[in-house]
């Protein structure tokens, strides 16, 4: 990677010597070499072959073979495509004896009128058997060639006005020790905007030769100079300051010459010391008419010391005739008066676009800006802004057209007149640009301007021109005038605050000027940003000339974004409208660590390193791989493939880094192309103006010149190498050098054709793009160089080279200057800015070509690492491995993860620039300190040194502090601490971290609880560390053992002490980590492993399934009780190390749920691995890297074991009743153990029939998801008996699909481990009689205890856990040998005295498990029998129950000395996303039982129920709840899943089923509301979370289902009664006619005929069809939105149209023609009317006659909803919308039956299936169909969130980037506080009654904004923030009516 500063790189190359490899090429004593290409030349400095191009000359090569054995093979020669062989051709074949020498020889010619004076290879390959060909090039240099540039004449001068002299074609020379040639001698003269005191004038910048000599260096420009009168040059000249350090200049002497002919005459001659500008001036009156070569010439001073002699011309310009006259002093105060009033006049009074007058409203308030014209319209005009008390001003608009100044004070050319109109939206001014000379035409300059979100936006451009192959006429030049004030600070490049900057030009590049937007603050507390759509060109700044002005060329447009807050907060306003939007793979690489590697292609060590650091814990990582490519370090690009070295070798780091969980990114480059790069061509090169080649970078290395590629020209290379990249190491992504390293330029092609910049910009951002697809990875990552935001949306990530301002200039040019985040702010999260990039040398160093203080400055020194946090950016390192690298993760990875996913909101200083401060949008903030020798206190008392930093977000936090005066570094993250107390090797002070001592440098890992990890820094001195349990939750526990670790020699004990609640122990610091191990426990908290990336796809070709020989088999009928076949599989083997191991992983599945083993202790956390799909087609899988029980060293043998229940797979719950044996017969496990060697290499080890032993063993005699699980302790577990298990047989019943699990898995919630609230003993029973069961006779209560709990034969402990959920429990218990614990669990107790007509199914006070249905007396279950081993312990693996209550009896005394219920879900404690709060209690329950309902339910799938016979994914109930589930928690990668498993059981026709997965009910198709869950599931989770996959992954299964809808119209007879199995479910469960499930017989949708036949009723057929028809148009709805937001607009336009044909459909079909209103046989019925108003089918008179008729219904109904599944889910929604929000309140709130808060009454704790599953008064419901957590009427919480809180997606705009706050508040309620982390950020709503007051506070997250409705107003857009409305409410509900709003403010 290299910064081309291109000033540099042409002094460089013109002073090296020309090489290139030697033109020879060998091969086992086989050599061919071209012959007399390294003849010395008639210029000295070049050192390769020069060839006249205008005759032919002739070439040889030599072919020798030392060998002893004859050769021979293809041969042939070939030239660039400007040249061809002459004469007879070479032979096609070649052949040598042994020994033998030959030499062929053939001539080379240039083609007519193709040649350059520019390099050219020759080509020779012999193909040679067993290897690559031999390939020797000769480069030669063309000379002599004509070319544009000799064929030009001198231009001519205009006859008037003034024109600057770069405009003009020029030839540079130097001079150095009498020698003259082209620019030599690191010599420069180049355009430039250039900075002196007096201001930042165009000119050139120079700098004489002082490389190997000091000397002269002149521009020549030759002129026609016109007759005209007077004629003269005006300029001027100063010494420059230095940049980045240097000697003082002794002073530079300038000439100007004018040469005729041979003669030159020196007509001025200055000697310059002062860096002041002098003007001068001269008459060339006495060449008129000639034509001439003016000369400026820049020579040392005295000292002939040219080390630092940097100087330069300014504005130099031929004068030519009368000048106009510029604007006086009066005319500008003139015009600045009117623009000052008229901006007011906006600020005060809004936008009068024909008077050029902008209201500019923001979240920075309300500006006002206004131009005022002069002659010259905006050129000599003044643009004023204000916020009503101070302003600023700004003299007219530079402008240039094809060089020319235009309308200024140095004015080339005029404008002949102005025009100014206004339309609706902009107003416009035109200037007329007046032709140069007579005949020539006038040139509309056009400037569009508006107001938009708080800006004041300037387009120009040039309407209705055509422009010639050269562009012109084209802006050349744009910029904002000088200002009123000078800027006091000024805000530029990657990051950088100048305080009273003087002058200085700073250009475009990737580590000056790098962003669109610049910034400055203004003494009177006004701060303007500055932007530019195209990327500009350099900022200029000159404090006397009040100047600060971003300039650009091109069409394009500024925009201006003032602030009384400051530059920061105006940026973070830019940010807003930036049209930024973040790579397709920024999402991959947030919050990834950069490892940066240059030299060394040992692989295989690079490999190993990967895997060192992975073991240290850096996972979250991205991998920079450079110089591996074909040639070298970049060189004969963009050939790069194959890589040089072993190519396995790097396909293996490629594997590594994937193993590790990196992403691999290998360095490409497409800006410089070789001249020996095969197919090198000049027609892909950029070239100059003037005709020649565009010389690029030169590589010192090889001493070989390139050449610019041309950026419309590499896309070949491009897509070969992308596809040839894929297939050597498949990639991640790719970084591309240089193109973020500089601006995008102009450029003209071989034909002389000019290219804008622009076009660059387009053809490099594609380039990122194509680079993806050919990787085949669309959300591969692209990294660049540096990092200009030009690329943004392409590019994702820069090596933000973060230079200091003395790099830009001189440090006289400023008072004081810093770092800051200025790039961040525009582009964070947008665009991924990897750290301070080059640590090492860029950023350390004193100026860019230099190594610098590399401790002190370089990486992970606390200069860095605080430059890195302050803006959130992604932390980077040199890698893969060192110390450092380490500390630098360890330190900053968790931390700059959670900022980088956070919008970034402000900056503020701390009284200085060196104290920063910046604050995250979810409370994220950071503090730094870069005040030299000086200590800043933040937050409290937290002491930062110089350097230091302190950074807090979401949980984790992070700094380098001062602790006790010592300089420490610390991080703490959810179970992670690390302390660095930066050991010396002198202090013996031990540092308090906060629970944490010592006085080494270590990380303390928690997150397993069995375990504690302490691992030491890499090369750590000895170090003590002393750890509080109780500071990290862990008190109480006991330390069972600790022990070193050593990846390649196992583990052994070491020295330590448990004092109280503290652990200590003294470490040799050689260890690689240390283990502290607790006392286990019995949930499977104490697993090993860790859960990552699964191997390569292929792996699986290594292993088989196996299965046990002799397993039992169920062959019989399949009842609705059948158990599964006893006892589970085992699978093991033992596997010995043949090398060092230094790192496993272990890829695994099964049929059926599995646990693993490796060495006897268990492996990962997830449960019930692999979870729940269709037992036919996919199988998900888990891999785990298990190093950290792998026992590593050479000859150590591991134990690797599976255990396979029956699970998913033979089992009842995925077989249907009356099936001949289980679906599956056998349970089946399939594995691939993967282990890499210390050397680097991989070996893997699948499951087979020789290496592995199974058999049906273990403590587990019985267990399925139905049954529950029977355990008997005293068998040993298979890995104990290993050797006695038989010889395995391969398995084929699964041939499905196999696949890395991604987003359903399920686990233990261990932080909502329920204890005992109460519990008893009970024995015997009282009451019995033939009406009742009595009631139990309690012997021993235990209130609110945990235990511990006894039990003696014949009684039973009861124990309440008070939550109703998805449960496992956990034991510690302990009894005789033999005795038998069986644990029943239940939802609910018996009551009412046992009474039969109650329900009951025992004595009142015993457990009621009547509705876990058939088997639940012998099923549903645990048995335990002990060992007699003391204190035993025990959870289940293979089962989970729902439960509140457990039922325990023993066979002999038990004692339990401890019992917790640990629940199970797929929800995990990080994926949560909601919180809703209520001031009324019970509605607070009900949310709380809605929450419960769904960690309880959404478990592998979503399932209906936890407890039953039942358990399956339901397709109606996961529709209706989604919305719901995704305000509680994330479940994108849940649904996600489960609609995998909906789409495996679409049929043909494009049916889904109303199961999801594949089960004992899989069979029913095109069920209402069942299967349209294939439509609504994927729409709501794009709506809520904004990620089109789930949209693009079922875009087929949805299109064709929705097509069967559309051909059916989900009509009963129109072929549907044969799908959805003769009848369908209606509004399940409602209470009304026409249900399938009837509450009342009279209910029912069947009736019996005269013969006693079940018959459909004929209204309920027209029933279903009209609920058909209503989800026909909400799935053609959603289709149609869905196409909208993923850009498939003729799909769109397809659904709209399908929409409006089942729209007229229904309406025809279902609706009155008098008056629209629904069929008579619906309007008692709720739910007919509700989705009649949902969808908009009645208008006018027929809705209101509708909602009257829905009044009086629930009203009828006595207030209450008799609606089902369907309607309930819409109800409240549909109501609030027709404006009864009251009535969807009294709804909420009702506590009759049926109603949400009845169940609460009745005592639920979750959601129940029925509103009256239970009731105090009559007992239980029917056990057919009463589960007690069955999540779908949880549905009203959605509402809740959305209209009590008023928190919504937007349906246009997904994700949360646009939100609809729309709260309907009701005193009801007291209040209401809700929070949501959306996808776009935290969302908050809270809303109070004070009084008559109605209080609402709300925050819109960063990045986004809300449209806003406050009852009584008319909604309003709102940007980020928080806000505060309060409002006047003297009524219950808030609405339009009865709600004053009085005052609005933003926090």
């Amino acid at each position: 990677m290299r910064s081309l500063i291109l000033l540099w790189l042409v002094a460089v190359c013109s002073c090296s010597a020309w090489a290139f490899r030697p033109p020879v090429d060998s091969r086992d004593g086989v050599t061919l070499a071209f012959e007399g290409f390294d003849e010395k030349t008639d210029t000295p400095a070049l050192c390769v072959a020069e060839r006249r191009a205008a005759k032919p000359f002739a070439v040889r090569v030599r072919a020798a073979n030392k060998g002893a054995k004859p050769v021979a093979g293809a041969f042939r020669v070939w030239v660039n495509d400007d040249w061809e062989l002459a004469g007879p051709p070479p032979p096609a074949e070649l052949a040598l004896a042994a020994n033998e020498t030959r030499e062929l020889s053939f001539a080379v010619q240039a083609k007519p009128d193709r040649a350059l004076n520019a390099l050219y290879p020759i080509h020779a390959s012999w193909a040679l058997p067993g290897g690559e060909p031999l390939h020797p090039i000769a480069i030669f240099r063309a000379k002599d060639a004509p070319s544009r540039a000799s064929a030009a004449r001198a231009p001519c001068v205009p006859k008037k006005g003034r024109v600057r002299l770069d405009k003009f074609p020029a030839t540079v020379w130097t001079e150095v020790n009498g020698r003259v040639e082209p620019l030599a001698g690191g010599a420069s003269f180049e355009p430039a905007q250039v900075a002196a005191e007096g201001g930042v004038r165009p000119g050139f910048t120079c700098h004489p030769p002082w490389q190997g000599g000091a000397g002269a260096v002149w521009r020549d420009i030759p002129l026609a100079l016109p007759e005209t009168r007077p004629c003269a040059l005006r300029f001027a000249t100063a010494l420059l300051g230095q940049s980045g350090g240097g000697a003082p200049s002794d002073g530079t002497e300038h000439k100007v010459f004018v040469i005729e002919g041979e003669k030159a005459t020196e007509v001025f001659s200055r000697f310059s010391a002062a860096r002041t500008w002098q003007d001068g001036t001269i008459d060339l009156a006495p060449w008129a008419g000639m034509s001439v070569t003016l000369r400026l010439w820049v020579g040392p001073g005295p000292k002939m010391d040219t080390t630092c002699d940097r100087c330069g011309w300014a504005d130099p310009v031929l004068e030519i005739g009368e000048m106009p006259s510029a604007p006086t002093e009066a005319d500008w105060a003139k015009c600045e008066a009117s623009a000052r009033k008229a901006a007011r006049a906006a600020c005060a009074h809004g936008t009068d676009l024909p008077k050029l007058r902008f209201s500019l409203k923001g979240r920075e308030g309300v500006f006002g800006a206004a131009w005022s014209l002069g002659s010259q319209g905006l050129f000599d005009g003044v643009l004023a802004f204000t916020d009503g008390r101070r302003e600023l001003t700004y003299r007219g608009f530079a402008c240039e057209v094809d060089g020319d100044a235009v309308g200024g004070a140095l004015a080339g050319r005029t404008c002949a007149r102005v025009e100014t109109k206004a339309t609706d939206a902009e107003a416009i001014v035109t200037h007329w640009l007046a032709p140069r000379d007579e005949g020539g035409e006038t040139v509309p300059l056009r400037a569009r301007i508006w107001a938009e979100r708080g800006a004041l936006k300037m387009a120009w451009d040039m309407p209705g021109v055509t422009r010639n192959a050269q562009g012109e006429p084209r802006y050349t030049s744009l910029s904002l005038g000088t200002g009123s004030l000078p800027a006091e600070r000024a805000y530029a490049g990657f990051g950088n605050v100048i305080e009273q900057p003087r002058d200085f030009s700073l250009g475009a590049s990737g580590f000056d000027l790098s962003t669109r937007h610049v910034g400055a603050d203004y003494e009177n507390g006004l701060s303007l940003v500055q932007a530019t759509d195209v990327f500009p060109d350099a900022l200029v700044c000159g404090r006397a000339r009040k100047q600060y002005a971003l300039v650009t060329r091109h069409d394009a447009t500024f925009t201006f974004v003032p602030s009384a807050k400051g530059a920061f907060a105006a940026a973070r306003h830019f940010r807003d409208m930036s049209g930024y939007r973040p790579g397709s793979g920024v999402e991959t690489l947030l919050g990834r660590m950069c490892l940066d590697q240059w030299w060394g292609i040992d692989y295989d060590h690079v490999a190993a390193d990967v895997a060192r650091a992975a073991k240290y814990g850096v996972r979250d990582a991205v991998f920079v791989k450079h110089d591996w490519q074909r040639w070298g370090y970049d060189y004969r690009l963009p050939d790069i493939c194959p890589p040089r070295g072993d190519a396995a070798a790097f396909r293996r780091l490629g594997e590594a880094c994937a193993r590790a969980g990196w992403l691999f990114v290998p360095h490409d480059n497409y800006i410089d192309y070789y001249p020996d790069a095969d197919g090198f061509s000049y027609d892909r090169i950029v070239f100059n103006p003037d005709g020649t080649p565009y010389e690029a970078w030169y590589n010192d290395g090889e001493r070989a010149q390139s050449y610019r590629t041309l950026p419309h020209g590499f896309r070949p290379w491009l897509d070969r190498n992308a596809a040839l990249l894929r297939q050597a190491a498949a990639p991640d992504g790719v970084f591309i050098d240089v193109f973020a390293a500089i601006a995008p330029f102009d450029y003209y092609d071989r034909t002389g054709t000019f290219f804008p910049k622009t076009c660059t910009s387009r053809a490099w951002g594609a380039a990122f793009d194509a680079y993806r697809a050919g990787l085949g990875r669309p959300q591969g990552v692209t990294i660049s160089e540096a990092g200009t935001d030009a690329l943004v949306g392409h590019l994702d990530a820069g090596q933000s080279d973060h230079f200091p301002a003395h790099r830009w200039m001189p440090e006289t040019a400023f008072a004081d200057a810093e770092r800051v985040p200025w790039h961040d702010m525009a582009t964070h999260g947008r665009f991924v800015l990897l750290a301070g990039g080059l640590g090492d040398k860029r950023y350390s160093a004193p100026d860019w070509t230099r190594w610098g203080d590399t401790a002190r400055h370089g990486y992970a020194s606390d200069d860095y690492l605080c430059t890195t946090v302050i803006g959130g950016r992604a932390p980077m390192c040199d890698g893969p491995f060192s110390r450092r690298t380490v500390m630098t993760y360890w330190l900053l990875h968790d931390v700059c993860a959670a900022l980088a996913r956070s919008e970034f909101e402000s900056l503020t200083f701390g009284g200085n620039i060196h104290r920063q401060h910046t604050t995250f949008a979810g409370g994220g903030e950071v503090w730094i300190n870069r005040e030299t020798n000086a200590v800043w206190k933040v937050a409290g008392d937290v002491a930062l040194p110089m350097y230091g930093f302190l950074a807090k977000a979401a949980g984790v936090e992070a700094g380098v502090t001062l602790r006790n005066g010592r300089r420490c570094a610390y991080a703490k993250a959810d179970g992670l601490t690390f302390a660095d107390a930066r050991p010396d090797g002198k202090s013996a002070e031990l540092i308090d971290f906060g629970g944490i001592w010592t006085d080494g440098a270590f990380r303390l890992e928690r997150r397993d609880a069995a375990a504690w990890i302490l691992m030491p820094l890499p090369d750590s001195r000895p170090f003590r560390a002393r750890i509080d349990l109780d500071a990290f939750g862990a008190g109480g526990r006991r330390v069972e053992r600790v022990e070193a670790i050593e990846p390649e020699k196992g583990a052994k004990p070491v020295a330590w002490r448990q004092e109280g609640g503290q652990v200590g122990l003294s470490a040799d610091g050689k260890a690689f980590a240390y283990r502290i191990a607790f006392a286990s426990e019995a949930d499977g908290s104490a697993a090993v492993g860790v859960r990552t990336a699964a191997l390569d796809g292929d792996a699986w070709a290594d292993s088989i399934w196996l299965s046990v020989q002799d397993a039992p088999v169920e062959d019989g009928i399949i009842g609705d009780a059948t158990p599964a076949a006893p006892g589970t599989s085992w699978f093991v083997c033992s596997h010995t190390n043949a090398d060092p191991v230094v790192s496993a992983r272990w890829m695994t599945a099964g049929l059926g749920v599995y646990e693993l083993y490796l060495n006897g202790r268990r492996v990962g956390a997830d449960f019930l691995k692999p979870g729940f799909t269709d037992w036919r087609k996919t199988k998900y899988a888990f891999t785990y890297d298990v190093t950290d029980a792998f026992r590593c060293a050479k000859g150590e043998a591991n134990v690797l074991a599976a255990e396979v229940s029956a699970g998913w797979w033979r089992d009842k719950i995925v077989t249907p009743t009356g099936h001949k044996g289980f679906v599956g017969r056998k349970s089946t496990f399939r594995g691939v153990l993967e282990l890499r060697f210390a050397d680097g290499s991989t070996r893997r080890f699948g499951t087979n029939t020789n290496d592995w032993r199974a058999g049906i063993a273990g403590p587990v005699t019985q267990a399925s998801i139905f049954d529950g699980e029977h355990f008997d302790a005293r068998r040993q577990p298979g890995f104990a008996v290993w050797r006695g298990l038989g010889v395995p047989e391969a398995n084929d019943e699964f041939r499905g699909e196999i696949l890395p699990t991604d987003g359903a898995e399920v686990a233990l919630r261990r932080d909502l481990t329920l204890k005992p609230v109460c519990a008893y003993v009970w024995r015997g029973v009282d009451g019995v009689s033939a009406e009742a069961f009595g009631k139990v006779k309690v012997v021993r209560e235990f209130p609110n205890r945990e235990g511990p709990f006894d039990i003696r034969p014949g009684e039973t402990l009861v124990i309440d856990f008070g939550q109703n959920a998805a449960l496992v429990p956990s034991f510690r218990f302990s009894a005789a040998e033999g005795t038998v614990l069986t644990a029943r669990p239940a939802e609910m107790l018996n009551d009412g005295g046992g009474l039969k007509s109650r329900g009951n199914d025992g004595p009142e006070g015993s457990v009621y498990r009547a509705n876990l249905r058939a088997g639940f007396e012998t099923g549903r279950l645990l048995t335990y029998t002990f060992a007699g081993e003391g204190v035993e312990a025990y959870c289940p693996r293979f089962t989970y129950f729902g439960y509140r209550y457990l039922s325990v009896t023993a066979t002999e005394p038990v004692k339990i000395q401890r019992v917790v219920s640990v629940p199970v879900s797929s929800i995990a404690r990080d994926g949560e996303l909601g919180s809703l709060v209520t001031g009324d209690k019970d509605v607070n329950r009900l949310i709380s039982n809605i929450r419960w309902g769904m960690f309880s339910n959404y478990l592998s799938v979503p399932t209906d129920c936890p407890q039953r016979n039942e358990r399956l994914g339901w397709a109606a109930d996961t529709q209706v709840f989604c919305e719901a589930a995704s305000f509680n928690a994330d479940v994108y990668g849940f649904l996600r899943k489960w609609m995998r498993d909906l789409r495996d059981d679409q049929d043909a026709r494009g049916s889904f089923p109303a199961v999801a997965p594949h089960a004992q009910y899989g069979e029913s198709l095109m069920r209402i509301g069942w299967a349209d869950a294939g439509v609504i599931v994927p729409y709501q989770m794009f709506r809520q979370f904004g990620d089109r996959r789930i949209v693009d992954e079922n875009w087929a299964a949805m299109e064709k289902f929705v097509a069967h809808v559309s051909e059916t119209r989900y009509a009963f007879w129109n072929g549907i009664v044969n799908e959805c199995g003769w009848y369908q479910w209606g509004d399940w469960l409602s209470l009304t006619k026409l249900e399938s499930c009837p509450y009342k017989s009279e209910y029912s949708a069947f009736e019996t005929d005269a013969n006693g036949r079940r018959q459909i009723k004929p209204d309920a057929v027209r029933y279903w069809n009209y609920l058909g028809g209503c989800h026909w148009l909400q799935d053609a709805r959603m289709m149609a939105e869905m196409a909208e937001g993923t850009g498939r607009e003729a799909a769109a336009a397809k659904y709209r149209a399908m929409a409006a044909t089942a729209e007229d459909y229904l309406k025809r079909t279902f609706f009155t023609a008098d008056g629209g209103t629904i069929l008579p046989v619906f309007r008692d019925m709720q739910t007919p009317m509700l989705f009649a108003l949902k969808l908009g089918l009645i208008e006018g008179d027929a809705k209101a006659r509708t909602i009257a008729d829905l009044r009086a219904s629930i009203t009828a109904s006595g207030g209450t909803l008799h609606t089902g599944f369907l309607g309930t889910a819409i109800a409240l929604d549909t109501l609030t919308a027709s404006g009864l929000s009251s009535l969807a309140y009294d709804l909420l709130l009702n506590r009759k039956f049926p109603g949400w808060l009845y169940s609460v009454d009745q005592g639920a704790t979750t959601v129940w299936e029925r509103w009256n599953s239970y009731t105090k008064k009559d007992g239980f419901g029917p056990v057919g169909m009463n589960s007690f957590n069955h999540y779908a009427y949880g549905s009203v919480l959605a509402w809740l969130y959305k209209t009590a809180a008023g928190i919504a997606a937007d349906v246009r705009s997904p994700g949360f980037r646009h939100i609809v706050m729309a709260p309907v508040p009701d005193r009801r309620l007291g209040f209401v506080k809700a929070e949501y982390r959306s996808s776009a950020g935290l969302v908050k709503s809270a809303w109070r009654y004070k009084g008559d007051e109605w209080i609402w506070e709300f925050t819109v997250p960063a990045g986004a904004t809300a449209t806003v409705t406050v009852p009584g107003e008319k909604p309003r857009l709102y940007g980020a923030g928080s806000w505060r409305i309060v409002g006047q409410c003297r009524l219950r509900t808030a609405t339009r009516r009865n709600l004053a709003l009085t005052r609005i403010t933003n926090d």
